[in-house]
């Protein structure tokens, strides 16, 4: 990278800390384009203004700046659920990998596709790796989770007859440093994150390191609600960033928790194992009103917020209020949450897909339900 690039980027970098510190970060530009139909999924190569969407009849590639459709590949079977894993691409110089996987009634699959930027006049998409497996001898119950790095591509998800309390629901996964690790969640025991050595993955799972990140209180919390978990690969500092909703009872009262939860890597584990992950060393942010939505950044250290807006107040117009959760490790572990403004973007909550790329600064939106009128907003904060 030459001098000059590395000034722009040290710019940049200046630009959005401040930004997203302020009181309510502004947007430096918005743009939409036309996505032709509506995308449940976005997935976004970090730094590139590259982003993937995913639904279950096609994947497209988009360059966000120029609004260019880069590709699209269509999935064989548009009878199945396609989900793309939430850990991070896999990324190479000019290259990123993106793992998907699918579940109909008699399949699941695992997909690879590989994004080729290396020539930025030329940014194709192509399939690189599908298998399918018979449903009935695995008996998922949710879409699998789909993880893949430079050499192994790999899914975990929950069978009907799984008695493992960690795999109940929200199976998550990542691969780093040479093992798989699970994340699962449940209502008893909401926080689990499993490592499984890629070379002896055929051993049974209670003989693999294991790690119970549930949180302890002196008063009484029952969880009503366990959002998807981002677990991540802790060469930034978090391995795990996780959302829940649950009510507190003490003293006859209850209060209604919403809550981001952010699992700092200790320094000497960042290339170890993630499984000594502290539930001390939690960071957790408590918001005012309910979450609707949450994207995490490629650092684990952003995360996009949508909530309902508070109470509705009658006579006034209903808003929902975007805002960027940021974890500090300096001087001493603490989060803060800062407003967005979204200038002449209107997000409906509901129906609100969400993506964040910490490395630039931008929120993408789009709405289900929209069909052939359906946008991609490209909120720019650098």
């Amino acid at each position: 990278m030459s001098t000059e690039a590395l000034r722009k980027l040290a710019i940049r970098a200046y630009c959005l800390k401040k930004n997203w510190s302020s009181e309510r970060g502004l947007p430096v530009s918005v743009r939409t384009i036309a996505l032709g139909q509506d995308y449940p999924q976005i997935c976004v190569i970090p730094g590139t203004n590259i982003i993937v969407t995913n639904s279950n009849d096609r994947l497209a590639c988009w360059h966000t700046q120029s609004g260019a459709c880069l590709g699209v590949v269509e999935h064989e079977d548009t009878n199945a659920s396609h989900q793309v894993g939430r850990s991070p691409p896999f990324h190479q110089p000019g290259l990123s990998f993106v793992a998907l996987s699918s579940k109909s009634r008699t399949h699941i699959g695992l997909l690879l596709f590989k994004i080729d930027y290396r020539n930025e006049d030329a940014i194709t998409i192509s399939k690189a790796y599908s298998n399918a497996l018979p449903a009935s001898e695995f008996q998922p119950i949710l879409t699998p989770d789909a993880t893949c790095n430079d050499n192994t591509i790999g899914m975990v998800f929950t069978r009907y007859i799984d008695q493992l309390s960690m795999l109940v629901a929200s199976p998550a996964c990542v691969l780093h440093d040479g093992h798989f690790y699970i994340h699962g969640q449940d209502l008893d025991d909401p926080s689990i994150v499993v490592r499984v050595p890629v070379d002896d993955s055929r051993l049974p799972v209670v003989e693999f390191d294991r790690t119970t990140l549930s949180t302890h209180a002196d008063v009484e919390t029952t969880c009503i609600a366990l959002g998807d978990p981002w677990l991540l690969p802790p060469m930034y500092g978090v391995s795990l960033v996780t959302r829940r909703t649950s009510e507190m009872h003490s003293n006859g009262r209850v209060q209604r928790l919403r809550s981001v939860q952010f699992w700092p890597a200790p320094d000497h584990a960042r290339s170890h194992a993630m499984t000594r992950l502290n539930n001390r060393d939690l960071v957790s942010y408590d918001h005012h009103s309910e979450i609707m939505g949450l994207a995490v950044g490629i650092s684990g250290r952003y995360a996009a917020l949508l909530d309902d807006g508070g109470p509705r107040q009658i006579g006034r117009r209903w808003k929902n209020n975007l805002g960027i959760v940021h974890y500090a490790a300096h001087p001493a572990p603490h989060t803060s949450f800062h407003l967005l403004d979204t200038a002449s973007v209107a997000i409906k909550s509901y129906t609100a897909v969400m993506a964040l790329d910490d490395a630039l600064g931008v929120v993408y939106i789009t709405h289900i339900g929209e069909g052939e009128a359906a946008t991609l907003s490209v909120l720019s904060y650098a």
